[in-house]
């Protein structure tokens, strides 16, 4: 059985969601395999410090009645909201600061980037190469022509074969290939 295997088992120990069966075969697991017991120790003990964390933030007696008449008072208050000039200054500096807190976080972020490294690029040759290009991704490209003659007859058989490619005129190409 697996740790996480065992873990699940053993929460379910502990929610005591086992039948009985299952929480026998378990228990003499537990008695026989003492790593697996050790586990439970801890998840016991992990499961009581959680206890305590949660029940920390139980309020007490005196807090809760305290709450409930404020909460009370709130609800009779006949005071909807606050009316003077003080209210678009707050609106426009809850504004303006959270411009800043984006602007910051943004300049942040680019700061932790590490600076890109340049990209090296070497050309040894001029090629004539068609490449067919279908609903804005390329399909097909053809191998190295050895001239713009071969390129032309290359896209005269494809226009031939399929009436619907358009080409563009080889002459319209610069050097580099590009339009």
């Amino acid at each position: 059985m697996s740790t996480m295997e065992q873990r699940q088992a053993l929460d379910d120990y502990l929610d005591d969601a086992l039948d009985a069966s299952a929480k026998a075969r378990l228990e003499s697991s537990l008695r026989a395999n003492p790593a697996m017991a050790g586990l439970l120790a801890r998840m016991k003990s992990e499961r009581a410090l959680r206890a305590a964390a949660y029940s920390s933030y139980t309020p007490t007696a005196q807090e809760s009645s305290r709450f409930a008449a404020q909460l009370m008072a709130a609800a009779q208050d006949p005071v909807v909201g606050r009316i003077g000039p003080w209210v678009s200054v707050r609106r426009i500096g809850a504004v303006a600061a959270s411009i800043a807190v984006l602007v910051g976080t943004f300049m942040a972020g680019q700061m932790s980037v590490p600076p890109a490294k340049p990209v090296e690029v070497e050309v040894s040759k001029v090629v004539n190469r068609v490449v067919v290009m279908e609903n804005g991704s390329v399909s097909r490209v053809s191998e190295d022509l050895a001239s713009d003659s071969d390129m032309e007859e290359y896209i005269n058989e494809m226009k031939q074969n399929n009436p619907t490619y358009a080409a563009v005129d080889p002459a319209s190409l610069s050097k580099d290939g590009s339009l």
